[in-house]
């Protein structure tokens, strides 16, 4: 790709995360089968995965620090918050401040890139529970209509 393309992919994402679509442009992008790949669907192999504790997601006065961030070629696709042992609360409490995060404008960008967020106690995962609080997974991604 040549480097006039590179800029003209940064500038139609970075355009792409300030809409107010939950991240559906965003999403169209990494998953569109014709013009330049952000990822690698086919052979898996091609792309660059880390992992990285306590990231900052900043924006002026407001910031948070998920516990743990996985990046895809260097976009930051999935955090996971993980709480201590036995403190149901926690998962509980963490969901209800991500929410409350999500709908302050200022984190609008890191809420369109986000596609995944996994919630853990790290304790086992009890299926048979009314209500299993162990673990919560979100995929991001939503059903949009047309």
């Amino acid at each position: 790709m040549e480097t006039g393309e590179i800029k003209l992919l940064y500038d139609k994402l970075t355009l792409s995360l300030d809409n107010e679509d939950l991240g559906k442009s965003f999403y169209e992008m990494l998953t569109a089968e014709t013009g330049p790949k952000i990822i690698d669907f086919d052979d898996f192999s091609n792309n660059k995965l880390q992992v990285v504790t306590e990231l900052p997601c900043i924006n002026g006065d407001e910031e948070f620090r998920p516990d743990i961030t996985i990046l895809i070629n260097g976009l930051p696709l999935v955090f996971i918050e993980v709480k201590k042992p036995n403190n149901l609360d926690g998962i509980q409490a963490e969901y209800k401040r991500m929410e409350s995060r999500f709908r302050n404008k200022k984190f609008r960008k890191f809420v369109n890139l986000t596609q995944m967020m996994v919630f853990s106690n790290n304790m086992p995962y009890d299926d048979e529970g009314l209500q299993p609080l162990q673990e919560r997974i979100l995929y991001h991604h939503r059903v949009w209509q047309s």
